[in-house]
């Protein structure tokens, strides 16, 4: 069976979550507080949150639980379930009667969330706010000096978390908070520019000019879905059957001698295998038996997902290939039967021409990225390679996802490897890529210290693909990278990481992407393109070099944010953005041309309109 890596939490609160679904509310009576709680490991609200969805699932017919509508499952909460949910999130002293003030997304109106802001006898104010291009409305509630208990952001997951401001009574200023809890929160000054979470770089863009002032405390905005049952629950439209599926080929670490194939089976099936012939002998007028090799299962559980709970993905990573020859290969069994055959091709000895294509975030928008990939097959099958730069999915550790994105991908993947890197909505919504993990066999030839596959490297053709995992383990790639460039030498090295080190949304900024792998990247005059995403745009910079426009002959590197989906973010106006476009879904193709040895890189819309190009001599 393959081994799937458990991963740390994708920031630092995270390693609290211990999910434990044997748990209901009985958690309450093993922790004496939430501050007791989460200072001996453990999260109560975690806990208690997958008890109920393992009840829900348990009792409820899968209808009630995908249709549920606003304040079905608040009614099905029990009396100790609700009061951890009003009180239970944040605590903390204050030693004089304050007025606390929550700042709430403004989406969460619709749905009358969170449920104890009306509960607890908050009073809608006039005030207002704005971070991250989002609206905040504000609530107020007096408090007298002593213990405060405030509750969870929602029971669905809706950005932005709230944020909180507290003063005396009868006056805007700051007061001291004490035993604040969990013990990663932060206080702060309540202005303009203030950074209202402990995890993300939002700033606090415009205030009611009355409430600035008091004292800020920064919350933990990617604990969002904490208590998120609204929407946890999902039908696939595509469910595993005892025929193989979702067949699709991976990069291997040599891609001259090998090739992984990908493909999935309900839980029935355990024994798969992959057939292969050499395509000559497949289309002999007496085709030859194949060869076979037998496949890793891996058991992958999906229980959110309420149609079909677990599948089986199953993996060959075929060695000793000969180099430059085409294969024909099918999937399966003589027992359950065997996929139709589909050929591929070994990479060439050496320096060669070859292509690729790179397809930024897809996440939710599956319908366009059908219609990305349509375009991109029609125009360039000859393509070498099928690059993704993370968010292929929204939510990366639910089935379904994952079902309709094989189905817009269609069957290019059958005869294209992919190549993909995990961006932060493959750790969604556990905080673990654990599903990623085992959908893509992919080289183990990342840092030793980190989990296989998140992070890797591979050559083709004579160019290097650089292969990053943004989302975590920082220095431990930082001090990879010279690794994986020795060998680059003076061909075209490409790099991909989904946070980007130049950023093209408002707000943004990755300190450990621009601060700790850029410079690497910079050194020895090796790395051609940096390919990015996660901002949900069209952007490609001048050549840049140690945070200045510079020139390729000096050794600047081009940088590139594009999405293949059907969400967007505005552009910020930066000096070092060249080209930009908003509200477009892209890929590009690049060619790698030897008899001149240059590349050329080619930007286009959905419609096959092509709307950047450059070239670059190595």
């Amino acid at each position: 069976m393959k081994s799937i890596a458990k991963t740390e939490g994708m920031i630092f609160m995270e390693n609290l979550v211990m999910p434990l679904r044997s748990l209901g509310p009985l958690v309450l009576s093993a922790c004496a507080s939430f501050v007791l709680c989460t200072s001996a490991g453990a999260d109560p609200i975690a806990d208690t949150t997958e008890a109920i969805k393992t009840r829900f699932l348990e009792s409820l017919a899968p209808e009630q639980i995908t249709n549920a509508e606003p304040g079905d499952f608040e009614a099905l909460l029990t009396e100790e379930e609700r009061a951890l949910f009003a009180g239970g999130y944040i605590t903390f002293t204050v030693t004089e009667p304050v007025t606390v003030y929550i700042f709430r997304d403004t989406r969460l109106d619709n749905v009358n969330e969170p449920f104890w802001l009306f509960e607890q006898g908050f009073e809608r104010t006039d005030f207002s706010a704005e971070a991250y291009q989002r609206d905040f409305d504000v609530w107020r509630r007096d408090y007298p000096a002593g213990e405060i208990g405030l509750g969870i952001h929602a029971l669905r997951v809706v950005r932005e978390h709230y944020f909180i401001g507290v003063a005396p009574q009868g006056q805007i200023a700051a007061t001291d908070i004490a035993d604040l809890a969990p013990d990663y929160l932060e206080t702060g000054l309540l202005e303009l520019g203030a950074l209202t979470y402990v995890d993300r770089s939002v700033t606090l863009d415009a205030i009611s000019p009355e409430l600035e002032g008091m004292t800020l405390v920064r919350t933990p905005s990617d604990r969002r879905p904490a208590a998120a049952l609204y929407g946890a629950f999902h039908e696939t439209r595509h469910p595993a059957t005892a025929r193989p599926d979702q067949i699709f080929l991976t990069i291997a670490e040599d891609p001259r001698e090998q090739m992984a194939v990908n493909w999935r089976t309900d839980t029935t099936v355990t024994a798969q295998s992959v057939a292969l012939w050499r395509t000559e002998d497949y289309n002999a007028p007496t085709r030859p038996d194949p060869q076979i090799f037998p496949a890793e299962t891996t058991l992958v559980e999906s229980p959110r997902v309420v149609n079909q709970t677990a599948v089986h993905r199953h993996s060959v990573l075929i060695d000793g290939l000969e180099r430059g020859t085409e294969y024909t290969y099918a999937v399966g069994s003589d027992e359950t039967g065997w996929s139709s055959a589909a050929p591929f091709e070994t990479a060439r000895r050496g320096e060669h021409p070859m292509s690729f294509a790179y397809i930024g975030d897809v996440q939710d928008g599956f319908d366009r990225f059908e219609s990305v990939m349509d375009t991109l097959m029609r125009m360039r099958p000859d393509i070498d390679l099928l690059i993704f730069g993370g968010d292929l999915v929204g939510r990366g550790n639910d089935a379904d996802q994952w079902d309709d994105f094989f189905a817009a991908l269609g069957d290019a993947g059958r005869s294209i490897p992919l190549a993909p890197i995990p961006g932060n909505h493959e750790y969604l919504p556990d905080n673990d890529p654990a599903h990623y993990v085992a959908t893509f066999r992919l080289p183990e030839n990342g840092p030793d210290d980190i989990p296989a596959e998140l992070a890797y490297h591979f050559e083709f053709g004579g160019n290097t693909f650089i292969m990053l995992d943004s989302n975590e383990w920082n220095g431990e790639q930082r001090d990879w990278l010279p690794v994986a460039l020795e060998d680059a030498d003076d061909d075209f090295s490409f790099v991909f990481t989904h946070h980007a080190a130049y950023t093209s949304r408002p707000g943004r900024y990755y300190a450990g992407v621009t601060e700790n792998w850029m410079p690497v990247w910079e050194q020895n005059d090796i790395v051609s393109m940096v390919f990015q995403g996660h901002d949900h745009a069209y952007m490609r910079t001048h050549p840049m070099l140690e945070g200045e426009v510079s020139t390729v002959d000096d050794g600047g590197i081009y940088y590139v944010v594009s999405s293949a989906g059907n969400k967007f973010y505005e552009i910020d106006s930066h000096a070092y953005i060249d080209l930009s476009l908003e509200d477009r879904q892209m890929f590009q193709v690049i060619d790698v041309m030897r008899d001149d040895d240059r590349m050329i890189y080619r930007a286009y819309d959905v419609d096959g309109v092509e709307h950047d190009r450059i070239e670059i001599e190595d």
